[in-house]
This record gives structure tokens, sequence and C-alpha cells, in this order.
């Protein structure tokens, strides 16, 4: 009986750590298995197609090892992501998973989520996306991608989210008429271009760009023009901007949040309260005007009617009252 026992017991050690079951959890027994592995959470799963696209890619696909570099330059690859790999990407993480490459390659046009956020070795480039053409929420956050190809061909795009990457420019969101979300904080963007035919964008996050210290990002006038009707809220902290007067082309905004910039004249500031009557939340905390301006709270609050929020703090009716009686005061004299 001893020795039975002790057989039995080795068998079900080695049983468990094949098939990487919870011992005193039986839920695990319930995970979808591919292959013997056990997917149990998100994080896992990322880091396997992080895994399966190193292994399917071509080795043109990754940079050579720096033979002078340090341990972790030694031990990076860049990974360019062609259509091959993104098929057997979404094999995960849509409803196509249990298909074979074959077929998901014929209803690929059917696929509206792809998230590729995150991967282990992180992604760096992203050169075509041409046959996903429902697609309405892409999720590339938190890799290294520098080079985006064209998304023009996804007309059905409505969430784009880019945040914590390598990208330097704007200019390859183009011609997305249905693209409602743009998230792009902690690039390396110093310049807001491309952006035509984006006529229903309501969001623009553009916070803490990583560019040279001394360099403000800048804004193409066609670009805001084209925007204009419909973006709605526009985030853009930590960017060493130091004029908004262009923003009076975003006629329709109801939230800007310019914070931990270097805004230090109120002309532009003015200007834009006169033309954009909708704000109603403006933070530009953390900016020198805050300091050398007191009358510019005064200034948002009396000329943008519809104002609730300025630098966190609500825009209450006696308040706003107050101010205006103030105002009256003055203006006699």
């Amino acid at each position: 009986p001893a020795l039975r026992f002790f057989f039995f017991f080795f068998f079900c050690v080695s049983r468990r750590k094949h098939l990487n079951w919870n011992w005193t959890d039986t839920r695990g027994l319930q995970q979808t298995c591919w292959k013997g592995i056990s997917f149990g959470d998100e994080e896992k799963r990322r880091r396997e197609i992080g895994r399966e696209i190193v292994a399917m890619a071509p080795k043109s696909s990754f940079a050579s090892p720096c033979p002078d570099g340090d341990e972790a330059s030694r031990g990076s690859k860049e990974v360019n992501v062609s259509e091959q790999i993104l098929l057997r990407a979404i094999c995960w993480d849509t409803k196509f998973k249990n298909k074979p490459i074959e077929e998901v390659e014929e209803v690929m046009a059917q696929v509206t989520h792809l998230k590729l956020h995150g991967l282990s070795p992180a992604l760096t480039r992203v050169d075509d996306l041409k046959r996903f053409k429902a697609l309405s929420s892409l999720y590339l956050y938190d890799n290294k991608i520098s080079y985006l190809g064209s998304l023009a061909t996804c007309k059905a795009l409505t969430h784009l989210y880019l945040q914590n990457n390598e990208l330097e420019s704007t200019e390859m969101i183009q011609s997305l008429p249905n693209l409602k979300k743009l998230y792009m904080d902690c690039n390396r963007v110093s310049r807001v271009s491309g952006l035509y035919g984006c006529s229903a964008l309501e969001e623009l996050h553009l916070s803490d760009q990583r560019i040279d210290p001394g360099v403000s990002l800048e804004f193409n006038n066609g670009s805001l023009t084209s925007i204009g009707g419909s973006l709605k809220v526009f985030i853009a902290q930590g960017n060493n901007i130091t004029d908004v007067g262009k923003l009076v082309a975003l006629r329709e905004l109801e939230e800007v949040d310019f914070s931990r910039n270097h805004i230090d004249e109120s002309e532009g500031l003015k200007e834009m309260f006169s033309q954009c009557q909708k704000l109603r939340r403006l933070s530009i905390l953390g900016n020198p005007i805050c300091r050398t301006s007191r009358s510019i709270e005064a200034d948002a609050i009396l000329t943008c009617t519809l104002l609730e929020e300025f630098n966190n703090k609500e825009v209450t009716h006696q308040k706003r009252k107050c101010i205006q009686m103030m105002s009256t005061r003055k203006a006699k004299k």
C-alpha cells in the first residue's frame, strides 16, 4: 500500500505541474488550455501572445544583438508585426480563438477589437491593418512602437489607444471619420499634425510627451480646423506649451486641461475664452500665468458663462455673482 500511495502521489504532482492546475482551487480545472498551457489571467495571456509573436516572426523582423552593448541591449528584440502575426494574436482575444489560422484569415474583416497592449517583448512596428475593416477599438499602449502604418482603411475605428510608446508624429492618423477618442500620452510627439478627415473626434489626450527640454508642443492650424467642429475634450498636461491662441479653432471644447505647461501670457487665454463658449472645465494649474495674473480666473468665469470648474475648484453661482458685481463696480469707476 505504501508503494502504491507513493506512485499515486508522484503521478498527481507531475500532472499538476504539466497542466498548471491550482491544487486547492477546482476552478483551475475549468481554465481553457491550449497546447497544455493554462491561461488563467490576462497578464499571462499577453506574455504568451508576445512569445508566440517572437517565435513566428521572420528573422529579418529582429534587430541583431548589440555585441558591445549592455546585457539589456543584447537581450532586446525589435518585433515588426506583420498581418500574419496579427492573425495569430487575435486567436487568443476574439471570438475566433478556437478556429485554425486559415479560417481566421477569412473572417478578419469582422474583427472589432484588437488587443496588443503591454506585450513582452514589446512591439516596435505595426505596418499593415488594411484587412481589419470592421476594427472599432485598437489597443497598442505600453509597447515601444516607433512606427505605425496608415490606418485609413479602418474606417470603423472609434477608439485608438497608443499611450506609452515611442511615436514622434500624429501624421498617420487621418481619414478616420468615426474616430471618437485618441489616446497618445507619453510618446515623443512635438507637433500635432494630420487628423484630417477625423471629423468625429471628441477626445484628444496628449499629456507628458517625452520631448527635449525647452521644446514646446506645437499645433498645426489645419489639423485643429479639421477637428474643430467635434472636439470636446483636450488634455495636454506637461508639454512646455507657451501659447494657446490656436485653440480658438476648437469652438466645441467643453473640457481643457493644460496643467504643468509654460503659459505665461493672458492674451491667448482670453482669446480662447471668447471663442470657446461651451467650456465647462478648465485647468491651467502649474503655469506661470497663475502666479503673475490674479484676474485670469475672473476673466474665465465672466467670459465662459457655462464654466463649472476652474483649476479643479467648483465655480458656484455665488462666486460667479460676486465676480460679476466686482466687475460692474470696476467698470463704473
